[in-house]
């Protein structure tokens, strides 16, 4: 057995680490969705949110990946609170029973029957939780809710030779993509910004938002926005001058920013 592990792992080294560690690591997304509980949202956009996050992102994870689902309200900093949180690594989708030939077709059919079961119940959670949590629906701090989300990015910290050693051992290891999504009009309101009052009748300035005073850590996260708005088209491009700003001071790779990115998270999770 020591003489295989020899021979596999210096036949990866000799490599380059990027070709090698697509053969020896599996793949996860690492997603962490934020939605807007603020009294704002009017019902038939938080239900157009819930039905995005049930049924276009959960329903479509790999084996590998992770959900959280976050809310976006006067309480995000004070009382964060996990609304859904589930990791498909930890289930075992494989029978011992399947045959070499289908395995991993027989492993998806799996997953999918498992994610498609639970659609109903994930959007029942998301929206029970908004009740409990209507004290806070006077805010829509979202940069406050970003900061939980990084909290809850993942690292790759293994090297080339700790896959190629475990590989040769019958392992892979995981590389993770952290993803957040978030379900909001982006109309951020706290005590540090209220982008409500941003003007709807001239081109703001992106240096007076002082970007860099409350920027985050985002980690080269990939950022997907799915609902934004405002009241006209002026005060829409001052919002999104400025989380474009802020996105780009917080490190992340901000890949949609729209009223409806669901080709973009397709094209994410497929």
């Amino acid at each position: 057995m020591k003489v295989i592990i020899v021979i596999v792992s210096l036949f990866f080294l000799s490599c380059s680490d990027s070709s090698v560690n697509d053969v020896l690591t599996s793949k996860r997304k690492n997603i962490i969705c934020l939605i807007d509980y603020s009294s704002t949202i009017a019902p038939e956009t938080f239900d157009r949110y819930v039905k995005f996050i049930s049924e276009e992102v959960f329903v479509n994870l790999g084996k590998n990946d992770q959900i959280m689902v976050l809310p976006i309200d006067g309480g995000s900093l004070s009382r964060p609170e996990y609304l859904l949180h589930e990791n498909l690594n930890d289930i075992d989708f494989v029978s011992h029973k399947d045959g070499f030939a289908n395995k991993e077709s027989i492993e998806r059919g799996r997953v999918k029957d498992y994610l498609v079961s639970r659609v109903d119940s994930v959007a029942k959670l998301i929206v029970g939780k908004r009740v409990s949590r209507s004290k806070f629906s006077n805010k829509s701090d979202i940069l406050s809710a970003l900061k939980q989300a990084s909290e809850n990015f993942e690292k790759n910290v293994t090297t080339t030779t700790d896959n190629v050693l475990n590989y040769a051992k019958g392992e892979k290891s995981i590389e993770s993509e952290n993803v957040i999504i978030v379900c909001s009009d982006m109309i951020h309101e706290s005590s540090i910004l209220n982008l409500m009052d941003v003007s709807r009748n001239e081109l703001v300035d992106v240096e007076s938002f002082q970007v860099n005073v409350i920027k985050a850590d985002l980690d080269g996260a990939s950022v997907y926005v799915h609902g934004r708005t405002a009241d006209n088209d002026m005060q829409l491009k001052n919002i999104e001058n400025f989380w474009v700003e802020y996105f780009k001071a917080s490190n992340a790779k901000l890949m949609a920013y729209s009223y409806d990115c669901q080709p973009k998270i397709k094209q994410l999770l497929k």
